[in-house]
């Protein structure tokens, strides 16, 4: 008799712990299929990472600010920004901290699933080929796949020639575009400029021979110009310098590149991506450190200011179009500003009225009348102001301030925020290590 009833209650608790068993399996099944991940990949994402106390809507607070229950969640990041690249598992946070095998790729730490059992082999490569095939959910979509719709921003990572494609939107990482043309170097991605039509944007390497265009809406490469190690062998041919930076006339038929050693500018035919035009002669640079290049609004003057010191140089437009190799263009001094204020960068006002110039050796903003450069006033700005940038849509100025020593640890440098209406300082925004 007490057999009997020990082997019942034994079957009872057995039969009760088949149940929850199924019971789970059923709910996390019905997880899996609501989550909008692939199969294979919702058994991994939602069965070992969406967990109790773990990547959840409740409990992401405590994991990164990332929640994993479903695809889209996937796609809004957690506070150190994106955590899947689509077709690059090598740019994945995800991929890399669920990664324990060498032999699969790169790993980093602390490895995930946090205190659980760590992924097979199998299961990475699961993964791996998900994120490699664009990550797309159970109904094929791929995110962002048409960004070419999607307003964006980029980034040039100059140690490693990649341009980093952010969703303006939601300032998420979608993409990482390798630019360049030598694989046994980094050629220094400097500079990028998108066209005013919106329909391409431009590269320009400072260690590199090439300038390179690409398409806007795929970001997808179209054609690359050989412009020497520092420059074309045309003129007077001269090979020595280096290439810092451009601008896109206002028309988008020309791009203007700077060789800052160099002391030369050449001027570019974008419709055909061949060289138009070089300023430059033999012996003494044309231009003695030429930096910052603007155009004025009317797309008659091309304005360029020389780091060296104090002075800018002027020349039309139009002598592109002229038959004369070299254009003599006159140094002349800025107003209103130190023999050593080092100007850096340069830009128009949206009106058109003004035209600002960055001081890098004397921490100050010029701002000056256009066409007559007559000078208005000084913004005291933090240390070692650099890159102009303009909010069209709010009407404000911003500056890179690199050197200024800042609050938060291990970082350097500031972006200050000035009102175009009043000329004033709104706002000092500390950043980690020199932007710039």
């Amino acid at each position: 008799m007490t057999f009997i009833k020990k082997k019942t209650a034994l079957t009872l608790a057995l039969t009760a712990v088949t149940l929850l068993y199924n019971c789970q399996k059923f709910k996390l099944k019905k997880k899996i299929e609501a989550s909008n991940y692939p199969t294979e990949i919702g058994k991994l994402l939602v069965g070992k990472c969406a967990t109790a106390g773990c990547h959840t809507t409740i409990s992401k607070d405590a994991a990164a600010g990332l929640a994993l229950e479903n695809w889209t969640q996937l796609f809004e990041g957690g506070r150190g920004g994106a955590v899947l690249v689509p077709y690059q598992h090598q740019f994945s946070t995800l991929f890399l901290y669920c990664n324990t095998y060498a032999s699969l790729g790169q790993t980093s730490l602390p490895t995930m699933p946090l205190n659980a059992n760590l992924l097979t082999p199998a299961e990475i490569i699961t993964l791996r080929d998900w994120i490699n095939n664009g990550a797309p959910n159970a109904n094929g979509d791929v995110m962002w796949a048409n960004s070419g719709t999607t307003r964006k921003f980029y980034v040039t990572n100059q140690g490693c020639d990649l341009v980093s494609v952010f969703d303006a939107q939601s300032q998420l990482l979608i993409r990482n575009v390798a630019v360049g043309n030598d694989a046994t170097r980094s050629e220094g991605a400097h500079q990028l400029r998108v066209s005013h039509d919106n329909k391409y944007w431009y590269v320009l390497f400072v260690n590199g021979n090439y300038f390179e265009k690409y398409d806007a809406q795929t970001d997808e490469f179209i054609a690359r110009l050989n412009i020497g190690n520092s420059g074309p062998a045309i003129g007077a041919g001269i090979i020595n310098g280096s290439w810092n930076t451009m601008l896109i006339s206002n028309n988008d038929k020309y791009a203007l590149l700077t060789d800052f050693s160099g002391g030369k500018i050449i001027a570019v035919d974008l419709a055909t991506m061949t060289l138009k035009k070089a300023f430059e002669q033999a012996g003494t640079p044309l231009f003695s450190f030429p930096h910052a290049i603007a155009i004025t609004p009317d797309n008659d003057t091309c304005v360029v200011v020389s780091q060296s010191g104090n002075s800018y140089y002027q020349f039309l437009m139009a002598d592109i179009e002229s038959k004369f190799i070299n254009v003599q263009p006159l140094a002349t001094p800025f107003t209103g500003i130190s023999n050593s204020a080092g100007p850096h960068d340069i830009l128009y006002s949206p009106d058109g009225t003004k035209l600002f110039v960055t001081c890098q050796n004397t921490n100050e903003i010029a701002v000056y009348e256009t066409g007559t450069l007559r000078f208005i006033k000084s913004i005291t700005t933090k240390k070692f102001p650099q890159e102009l940038a303009i909010s069209v849509k709010k009407n404000l100025l911003l500056v890179t301030c690199m050197e200024e020593e800042s609050f938060l640890p291990q970082a350097k440098g500031c972006v200050q925020v000035i009102d175009l209406n009043t000329l004033k300082i709104t706002a000092t925004i500390a950043c980690s290590i020199q932007p710039h």
